[in-house]
């Protein structure tokens, strides 16, 4: 009984607060609330002459980093397809072609060439999971019909 009733006039203490005159609640503008930089907040004396020193290594620094590191490719391990391998002298010029011909035919995917001796491949996609693979093989098995599930490392989508 007493907990139902302190909910009660929380609930009508928290309405009058924010009721207009006008009867409804007013909602606030995110843009009317003052932007503040916390590192120049945390610098100031409060009050009582209380302040808080960062010691140690530069927080804002820290933050920065942590923020940038998020932005770069994440590698996971995933699947791509191999659609392409050959080992003749012309391997490279054929393998790029074929990058090319990937990312201008299948806009958004991605297409990588790579070199491991003798041989030279193109493989497409960073998928987290077999079965998306597998649905993007059928589908550029029809161009390439030696196309192939390959289990590597891969480049996660940025955050």
């Amino acid at each position: 009984m007493m907990y139902t009733s302190i909910i009660f006039t929380f609930t009508a203490l928290f309405a009058f607060a924010f009721a207009e005159p006008s009867g409804g609640l007013k909602a606030q503008n995110i843009d009317s609330i003052p932007r503040i930089d916390i590192f120049t907040k945390l610098a100031q004396t409060g009050q009582g002459g209380a302040s808080i020193q960062l010691k140690g290594a530069d927080l804002e620094s820290t933050l920065s980093t942590r923020i940038q590191r998020t932005r770069t490719p994440q590698i996971a391990n995933g699947w791509r397809i191999r659609i392409f391998r050959d080992s003749r002298q012309d391997g490279r010029s054929r393998a790029e072609q074929i990058v090319q011909r990937i990312r201008n035919e299948y806009a958004g995917t991605s297409a990588y060439a790579s070199y491991d001796a003798p041989y030279w491949y193109v493989a497409v996609g960073d998928y987290r999971t077999k079965e998306d693979a597998e649905k993007t093989r059928r589908l550029l098995a029809r161009s390439y019909p030696t196309a192939s599930l390959i289990n590597t490392a891969i480049n996660l989508p940025p955050l």
